[in-house]
């Protein structure tokens, strides 16, 4: 399988632990919130996209334990 990436386009490989990382009711923050994330700082360099899930997520969480790994990566066509 092939793909061609143009500038701006990016890869983003995650572990279910960012989708199904949970607050302190039990919600899920999911994939529509980690895609609004992406979305709202696709103009960024990767590292900032990476930092702005992250943040995303604790925010959500708001301090509930976190249960799974959280992995993510991010590659952008520059």
């Amino acid at each position: 399988m092939h793909a061609q990436l143009y500038p701006g386009d990016m890869i983003v490989l995650y572990s279910d632990g960012v989708t199904e990382a949970n607050n302190p009711a039990f919600d899920e923050f999911d994939e529509e919130r980690f895609i609004e994330v992406l979305r709202a700082h696709r103009t960024e360099p990767a590292s900032q996209i990476v930092q702005a899930v992250i943040q995303a997520v604790t925010e959500f969480a708001a301090g509930a334990p976190q249960a799974d790994d959280i992995t993510l990566l991010v590659a952008k066509r520059l």
